[in-house]
């Protein structure tokens, strides 16, 4: 024996397992040592527990947890044939075994149940290699039972690719909604669309009853724009079931089919199978700055394509080059599916070329009319929109549309203000212009929309920041914007309470940007160094990461620790998730409640459906709202205090209103307290009065409900229907809603009412006589003399036909001061309707018939018919201007020449009051009779009066102030009512000339009497005074309108007219700013006329 350290050497014998495999099954097959028989279906089959345990779980778990099997001779094995269960044994011994189509399938599910993964991973390789349109959804059903993720991924990658075949199995008409959503939804799918349609339509019509409900969640996704167009036209749009469903997407079809390109949907995207492939192209650019004499830019003149999903630099081709070399400022859009049209940017060319890829050749196209660089082109309507820009001195403004047709541009409506390197981009018809540098060359945080067939741009949200230099595109009804921030991405959506949303995201500057497989692409740019970037970008807005991620972990229940219980079912969350998205479940988690250590939580009062939608919506930011959905889940998203989608849904139904659902909408817009809800419903409710007040719930208004609705200007019905609508509302309670009559009817506006209707249906009711006497006086009286009663009831609502117009006339614009400067007159007749008139928003509708007149008077007639007397010492014309007919009738002459008098109408009746004539002032009035075109003289003043004022109130004429025959000022209010025999006198609080008066809700206003204040004056309340909030200006214009006082231009003492209209509205006290005057005029006149619009 050697003494010393001991060795050793580790043998192995590579061939030993299978030695052993061989041994065993030798002794296996010579029943030897065999301690358990197998039993099925009266066969027996020796076997020794160790083989079958080391094998497999199922029988590992059997014989060595203490189960009774592990100590019986004899096991009966169940639900598995002889001979599957020989060929499992055979391969426990021998590690082979032979699958063939026949014994595939029953091989691996006896293999799953066995748990013998080797043998299962085999089986589902056999089928999943030899899967047929026939089987394929058998397979996806199996692999989905047996958990086999491959086979089933697999399964449903063949069904997905032999979809044509697929659909005609009878297992096709089993699947479920989500497993058709998901073949029919593919990129993938090879099939053509008018055989998805077949085939959804076939789904859906095997149990048309439960169904139907599915048809448009499930014919969203069959991609409409690619069908034939004939199939389109009499497969689909003739089956009036889908018509009903799906209007939208139908209209988005032909609406892709006579524009293509122009669409942005899901269904606008190309499947893979179709022929057709969506491209990359990138045109132009510049490759480094130059920054010295001898550092020259490098620009690129490629035109460069690829199809890459993520390309690398050598997956690029250069297909051909620009036309312009070196171009820096040009501007590119698609027209159609696949054309380039191509504007140069250059201060000294207007060229534009098309490309088109397919033949890749260039076209020359007609030349805009202005040079133009660093603009933008915008597709619409098969319109091409060159937008902006600038020229060799200044920015731009002014829009041009391109008309492929006939080769031409033409002139556009000019942007509101010049913009250049700003965004453009269309959504759902309409351009948006976003920032850009201004006239000024500072950037600018506008944003334009314009719809084709407006007469005007409309301004939008602004963005979140000024910006210039920005590019933008659209995806799936979002606009994104890049350039705003560094290393931000902007977004913009119209549905969202709050539009605009910033994206961290590495954006370089001047970068391109595009929509490409779904997603937003951003290439290149740079960093503000002199060189562009080779970098590209993708931001995927279906799947941001870490909601992908908490989405992922709650599908597969990890890390959960809170269930929602509701109606039975049960729904694992994560409180942090709940708690950040859900003010409710924020209060229930956060602050000490019994729910936040509890593990199932109890949740009464809302649907699972609901509730579902919800919880959804905390992990994906996504709900589908719809018309049976909406209500319910703006009350769960209330009550849950979750603000997106409470503000989605009041913006869904808001969109969605019908007469049959408004009132319910006002009602629940303050049960929940969403005001914007309730607004909107409030104004569809009034807008659609005529459909709304033949509703049940009409009946079930309160009275202040039905107040605010009859009171309104925006009422859209006659007023024979709000009559009939308020007596419905008393008459279905009459017993307690009578009192209320004359605070209801005060609201109708009789005097508009058809006269006949008015006499037999009006009148004619006792109640009404009896309770509202004073309102059908009323009436009658505007129906014999209209113009002269003044009452709410007598403003025409804005859907009746006729407006409130202003109407100004004449007046100074400068007087004269020296000799060779003279006096600058207005002849103009100048009216709007608008309440705070710009001095664009004037029209000049005539001139008047006496050149340079400034002492003539002027008075309303009826309805709109003006009345004008001339003011001269020489003349004693007078006038009759129609407005409706925009021309003038010469009437009758006065008796007496006279001039700074006043007109007023009482009884359908002229007055001309006072005045002067060449040598002195007057007392004497006369009066015009329409009928006899005659003038005779009236009861005279009883002193003379000139640049007095005069107004009509209750049917009275009332004359303030002016200057005596001392040509003093006076402080006597003469009031005359027709039939009398002279004039009663009264005072006013101080002498006053020159003064202008309007009448207004049974009170006189007056102007001119106190420097700084608007005197107030009637029957039953002494002189009230309102200050001015700026100094009242001499010989102004007085009127009212829109039920308020406006005061027109006039002057502060100097040679000049203003243009600055005042508003004074007695239900507030308050003076504002109105608006402008065309130009600055004093000594004109203001009246008010209702004119047909």
């Amino acid at each position: 024996m050697m003494a010393g350290s001991t060795r050793s050497q580790d043998f192995c014998h590579n061939p030993h397992a299978g030695s052993l495999l061989q041994g065993l099954q030798e002794l296996r097959s010579d029943n030897l040592l065999t301690d358990v028989i197998l039993c099925v279906s009266g066969r027996e089959i020796p076997c020794h527990r160790n083989v079958l345990a080391a094998c497999s779980g199922y029988f590992r778990a059997m014989f060595c947890n203490g189960h009774r099997e592990s100590q019986e001779h004899n096991v009966t094995i169940h639900d598995v044939g002889t001979n599957i269960l020989q060929l499992l044994v055979d391969y426990a011994y021998t590690s082979k075994v032979t699958i063939t189509d026949d014994n595939a399938v029953k091989l691996l599910e006896v293999a799953n149940f066995f748990q013998i993964q080797p043998v299962r991973d085999a089986c589902a390789k056999h089928i999943s290699d030899n899967l047929t349109a026939n089987d394929c959804l058998k397979m996806a059903h199996m692999g989905s039972m047996l958990s086999c993720p491959d086979l089933e991924k697999r399964a449903w990658s063949c069904a997905t690719r032999e979809f044509s075949g697929v659909c005609e199995t009878p297992e096709f008409l089993y699947l479920t909604r989500e497993q058709l959503i998901k073949l029919v939804s593919s990129d993938d799918l090879g099939a053509s669309e008018e055989s998805v349609y077949t085939a959804v339509m076939a789904w859906i019509n095997h149990d048309i009853r439960e169904r139907k409900k599915e048809m448009k969640d499930l014919l969203r996704w069959v991609r409409f724009p690619f069908m034939d167009r004939l199939y389109f036209l009499e497969n689909v749009e003739s089956n009036e079931a889908v018509r009903e469903a799906c209007q939208d997407f139908l209209t988005e079809a032909r609406r892709y089919h006579m524009f293509p390109g122009e669409v942005q949907s899901p269904r606008a995207r190309p499947r893979r199978a179709s022929g057709l492939m969506e491209m990359v192209v990138i045109i132009g650019g510049t490759e480094t700055r130059g920054t010295g004499a001898e550092d020259h830019a490098v620009i690129s003149n490629h035109v460069m394509t690829t199809t890459v999903a993520a390309p690398s630099e050598t997956s690029w081709s250069v297909t051909t080059r620009m036309k312009r070399n070196n171009d820096s400022g040009f501007a590119v859009a698609v027209l159609g599916k696949s054309d380039i049209i191509v504007s140069t940017g250059t201060r000294f060319a207007k060229d534009v070329w098309l490309y088109q890829p397919e033949l890749n050749s260039w076209s020359k196209l007609a030349k805009m009319n202005t040079n133009r660089y660093n603009h933008k082109l915008a597709v619409v309507q098969g319109k091409v929109y060159a937008i902006g820009g600038k020229d060799d001195l200044s920015a731009l403004l002014n829009v041009e549309i391109y008309d492929r047709n006939q080769n031409k541009w033409t002139e556009g409506i000019p942007l509101p203000q010049a913009r250049y390197h700003h965004a453009a981009a269309v959504l759902e018809g309409k351009i948006y212009v976003m920032g850009g540098f201004g006239a000024d060359h500072e950037p600018t945080a506008t944003m334009y929309r314009f719809t084709p067939g407006d007469s005007q741009w409309r301004e939008m949200e602004h963005m979140p920041q000024p910006g210039g230099r920005l590019n933008a595109a659209v995806l799936f009804g979002s606009i994104y914007v890049a350039g705003l921030g560094e290393g931000l991405m902007c977004k913009w959506n119209q549905w969202e309470w709050n539009p605009w949303n910033w994206m961290r995201w590495p954006v370089p500057f001047e970068c391109g940007i595009t929509t490409y497989q779904g997603k937003i692409y951003i290439t290149g740019g740079h960093s503000g160094d002199s060189r562009g970037d080779k970098q590209i970008w993708c931001y995927d807005p279906e799947f941001e990461s870490f909601k992908s991620g908490l989405q992922e972990l709650r599908s597969d229940n990890l890390l959960t620790d809170v269930i929602l219980c509701v109606s039975g079912r049960e729904i694992p969350c994560h409180r942090n998730v709940l708690a950040a998205c859900s003010g409710y479940f924020r209060a229930m988690f956060c602050n000490g409640h019994r729910e936040s250590q509890e593990h199932k939580v109890t949740i009464h009062d809302v649907g699972t459906n609901i509730l579902q939608l919800l919880v959804d919506y905390a992990y994906t930011s996504k709900v589908t709202i719809t018309d049976d959905n909406a209500v319910k889940l703006l009350e769960g998203a209330n009550f849950f205090q979750i603000q997106p989608v409470r503000d989605a849904c009041v913006k869904f139904i808001s969109g969605n209103l019908s007469s049959k659902n408004c009132l319910q909408m006002v009602r629940m817009g303050s049960m929940l307290s969403c005001p914007d809800l309730e607004k909107r419903a409030w104004s569809f409710v009034t807008r659609e009065f005529s459909a709304v007040c033949g509703t049940r719930e009409l009946l079930y208004l309160t009275r202040e409900q039905l107040i605010k609705l009859v009171s309104s200007d925006d009422l859209g019905a006659s007023e024979e229907s709000v009559y009939t609508a308020v007596m419905a509302w008393i008459n279905h309670d009459v017993r307690k809603r009578k009192t209320e009559m004359k605070d209801l009817l005060r609201w109708v506006r009789f005097p508009f009412m058809d006269r006949l209707y008015f006499m037999e249906n009006v009148e004619s009711n006792e109640a009404v006589r009896k309770a509202c006497q004073d309102f059908l006086t009323e009436a009658r009286r505007y129906h014999m003399f209209p113009g002269e009663v003044q009452s709410p009831r007598t403003r025409p609502r804005r859907t009746s036909g006729l407006k409130e117009t202003l109407v100004v006339i004449g007046g100074t614009e400068k007087r004269s001061t020296t000799p060779d400067d003279p006096t600058v007159f207005s002849n103009a007749v100048m009216t709007t309707m608008v309440a705070a008139p710009s001095e664009t928003s004037w029209s000049v509708t005539t001139r008047m018939k006496r050149n340079n007149d400034s002492g003539f008077a002027v008075a309303v007639l009826g309805k709109s018919d003006i009345i004008v007397s001339t003011g001269t010492s020489f003349a004693q014309e007078v006038w009759l201007y129609h407005p409706e007919l925009n021309s003038w009738s010469k009437l009758a002459k006065m008796n007496t020449n006279r001039y700074n008098h006043k007109l007023v109408v009482v009884q359908g009746k002229v007055y001309a009051i006072g005045g002067k004539d060449d040598l002195s002032a007057l007392s004497d009035v006369e009066i015009y009779d329409r009928n006899q075109n005659r003038w005779t003289t009236g009861i005279p003043l009883p002193q003379p009066r000139y640049h007095h004022a005069a107004v009509v109130l209750d049917g009275r004429i009332y004359v303030m102030g002016g200057f005596d025959a001392d040509h003093r000022r006076t402080s006597t209010m003469y009031c005359f009512t027709p039939g009398d025999s002279k004039w009663k006198e009264e005072y006013l609080p101080q002498p006053g000339g020159r003064l202008n008066a309007a009448v207004l809700m049974g009170s006189i206003y007056v102007a001119g009497l106190y420097e700084g204040f608007m005197g107030k004056w009637n029957q039953w309340e002494s002189w009230h005074w309102m200050k001015w909030p700026a100094r009242v200006p001499f010989e102004c214009g007085l009127t009212t309108y829109r039920g308020k006082i406006y005061i027109t231009g006039g002057h502060s003492g100097d040679s000049r007219g203003g243009k600055q209209i005042w508003c004074y509205d007695p239900e507030f006290k308050s003076f504002k700013s109105a608006g402008n005057l065309q130009k600055g005029l004093y000594g004109h006149t203001c009246v008010t006329i209702l004119k047909c619009c």
